[in-house]
Parts: C-alpha cells; structure tokens; sequence
C-alpha cells in the first residue's frame, strides 16, 4: 500500500512538471514579418478618482503632511465633507433619487 502511495505522489508530481515546460521553438521556419495592426487604447479599467478625496489630498499636502497623517487627514476631511452633504439633503428634505442625485453633485 506504501508504495502505490508513493508511486501516485511521484505521478502526480512529474506530471506538473511536464506540464511546466516550455514548447518548443520550431528551429527551421520563423514567422514572416506582419505590418503593425493599429491598435486601440485599451478602455481604462480604474475609475475615476473621488473629487472630494481629491481635493482632501491636495489640502493635506499643501499642509506638509505624509504618509498616515495625510492618510488620516484625507479620511477625516472626506468624512467631514459627506456629513456636510447629508445635512444639506435633510436640510431641503430630499428623499429618493432626488437625494441621490443631490449627493453625487454635492461633492463635486
């Protein structure tokens, strides 16, 4: 029973192994050269930055801070700013898409 174990084990083993190599490179022909096809640029997968958090950052730099102190600055200062917004909302008793839409302007 040990060594049908171990067979498997070294089966599995080698088989990953293979399944690693490279191919190999065909020696006699090479590719015949193409004309460039024009590409396109790629459509940008990140979004966009937070205007509020923005601007934050560039307030805390403009103070000289670095590294966690501007992190905790940009967090206090953006929190700040969305609990400005959310006053303003109650303040004008928005409800629904009216408040969403109210939210998404105030920041910027």
């Amino acid at each position: 029973m040990r060594s049908v174990t171990l067979a498997l084990c070294m089966l599995l083993v080698s088989g990953a192994a293979f399944a690693q190599s490279p191919a190999p490179a065909d020696q006699g022909q090479t590719a015949a050269p193409t004309a460039a096809a024009p590409t396109t640029p790629a459509p940008s997968t990140k979004k966009a930055a937070n205007p509020r958090r923005v601007q934050c950052q560039q307030d805390g730099r403009a103070k000289g801070l670095k590294g966690s102190d501007l992190r905790s600055s940009v967090k206090d200062c953006v929190a700040a700013a969305n609990t400005s917004c959310r006053q303003k909302a109650s303040d004008q008793n928005l409800k629904g898409s009216a408040r969403r839409d109210f939210m998404k302007t105030c920041v910027s």
